[in-house]
């Protein structure tokens, strides 16, 4: 077999740019995020909130604002995927190996797009199934939650979902769910039921 890295590796755009959108728009969390890829290495940023405004006559004193800050610390995680293909593949010609990288990529994709989400909501290791308990910042720990009922219309935890954002003061914007619960919704909504 042979070794090729990535390295050796020059993707045309018109093949490599198509494919990181099928891996963005395969995972709940791209989908939903607009952030883009961290650089490497240990971060942090730092999240505030001014309060309220306060309504003031002219030449009244005004109060001061008092700002609550936290400091948000991030560390990068990578997921990769190996391949490894014969030496045939190597000395095709270039039709050829285009084709078996497209053919590599499709592979892929799900594994990456699956990847990406285990990881993020579960911090899971999707290979193992194992925790990774490096990844301590994970949506699964969240507490503002809502939880389907087995005797819920699929639209309830979504309603129930909008009620929590709206709570917090922020407007919902959007919404990831399984697609099957995605079905019976689309189904019970467009069919009128209650």
């Amino acid at each position: 077999m042979a070794t090729f890295t990535t390295q050796q590796l020059e993707l045309p755009d018109e093949i490599l740019t198509p494919w990181l959108g099928k891996v963005q728009y395969g995972s709940v969390i791209a989908a939903l995020s607009n952030s883009t890829p961290m650089l490497f290495g240990k971060g942090h940023s730092m999240t505030f909130d001014i309060g309220e405004a306060e309504y003031v006559g002219e030449g009244v004193n005004k109060s001061g604002s008092t700002v609550t800050s936290k400091i948000v610390r991030t560390a990068p995680f990578k997921f990769q995927k190996t391949v490894r293909w014969t030496d045939e593949v190597q000395w095709a010609d270039e039709d050829t190996q285009v084709d078996v990288i497209r053919q590599i990529l499709d592979k892929i994709q799900p594994a990456l797009s699956r990847a990406l989400d285990y990881g993020i909501i579960h911090g899971i290791n999707p290979s193992t199934g194992t925790t990774v308990s490096a990844m301590d910042q994970r949506l699964i720990n969240a507490t503002n939650v809502v939880t389907k009922q087995a005797s819920d219309k699929p639209y309830v935890p979504m309603d129930a979902a909008n009620a929590l954002v709206l709570a917090n003061r922020f407007v919902p914007s959007e919404f990831a769910m399984d697609p099957l619960l995605a079905a019976q919704f689309s189904a019970q909504r467009a069919g009128g039921a209650a």
